[in-house]
């Protein structure tokens, strides 16, 4: 299968393309041309199967291009908060003018390509602990641009006459922490402690991608694709584990009183079509113990200090 991936050098996206590659799939593999961007795909430039294009979503023509004469698109490029509620305009150019852009060389398309679209479980809002878990028909709501965004192109992807599938995914992040920011550190500590988060490691969200392609009785259905039971965390029990990782210890009180739209899913049917939970919230824990096990002994001594130094410099930015 010739497939068209957007963000394919992202932290998602590049996991992707190996999965499809394990698959014997031929990938067109789309994004900008970052300095991050381009060390990622230098992994990808010798394999015979991996095509790399570098462009814009938002240019028109260039997308057309590329989804005419591809079995299947897996759309992943987009903006995210906080850039998408800092730059709300370059956002909704990226996040629904880019995705409009695909769904128009679909439909113009002579042999209409199957779309995989990678939405977000933002689009349920804030919920608290003990709330019901989140199901596909349960209604959805925008609290911020980046969730408007996916919730628009949602819309529009369902009205295509042909082959669809759009999988909303958790909160992932992994050892790599490819992509840092700043700014994405500040949004994190702004967050309420108690917060529930539905984690999904980003191996398993991309053998989801991966595995929807080839099963036609996933196709034509919005996907929950969160970790499960075992991945059903808290913020600070995330933030734990990363900043525990390298050594520093986070408490409640160091943490904001800010929302955030992680909620906890019902994956079953997600997983009985996918299969595709191989890893839990431990996972990450032991996965990022290892990845900075020869940092942490440096850093531990100084943990106090290290923290205090961090609480001033998170004050100084603005997360919204």
């Amino acid at each position: 299968m010739r497939v068209l991936l957007t963000g394919a050098f992202g932290n998602l996206g590049s996991l992707v393309v190996e999965k499809l590659l394990e698959r014997k799939h031929h990938v067109v593999a789309f994004d900008v041309p970052g300095k991050v961007n381009r060390k990622i795909a230098g992994a990808f430039e010798s394999d015979p199967n991996v095509e790399i294009v570098w462009g814009d979503i938002r240019d028109a023509e260039r997308v057309a291009s590329l989804v005419h004469g591809v079995d299947a698109v897996v759309h992943l490029a987009a903006i995210i908060p906080p850039f998408s509620e800092r730059n709300p305009e370059l956002a909704r150019a990226v996040n629904v003018g880019g995705t409009e852009h695909i769904v128009r060389a679909i439909e113009t398309a002579a042999r209409p390509p199957l779309l995989v679209f990678g939405s977000s479980i933002s689009v349920f809002g804030p919920r608290k602990q003990g709330d019901p878990l989140c199901t596909p028909q349960d209604e959805v709501v925008e609290t911020d641009h980046y969730s408007g965004h996916k919730i628009q192109s949602e819309k529009r992807i369902q009205a295509l006459a042909s082959p669809w599938a759009i999988l909303r995914l958790a909160g992932m992040i992994d050892e790599r922490l490819r992509q840092r920011d700043p700014a994405q550190a500040r949004m994190a500590f702004s967050l309420a402690p108690d917060n529930p988060v539905e984690y999904v490691h980003t191996g398993d969200a991309a053998t989801a991608i991966a595995n929807v392609l080839d099963r036609p009785e996933a196709h034509d259905r919005i996907h929950l694709i969160g970790g499960g039971r075992a991945c059903q965390v808290t913020v600070l029990q995330l933030t734990q584990t990363l900043i525990g990782a390298y050594g520093l210890q986070v408490s409640a009180g160091d943490m904001g009183k800010a929302p955030t739209a992680a909620p906890w899913l019902d994956t079953s049917e997600s997983e009985r079509l996918l299969s595709y939970q191989q890893h839990t919230a431990e996972d990450f824990r032991r996965e990022s113990l290892r990845k900075f096990r020869f940092v942490r002994p440096l850093v531990r001594p100084l943990s106090p200090l290290i923290m205090a130094a961090m609480k001033l410099w998170l004050r100084k930015g603005d997360p919204s």
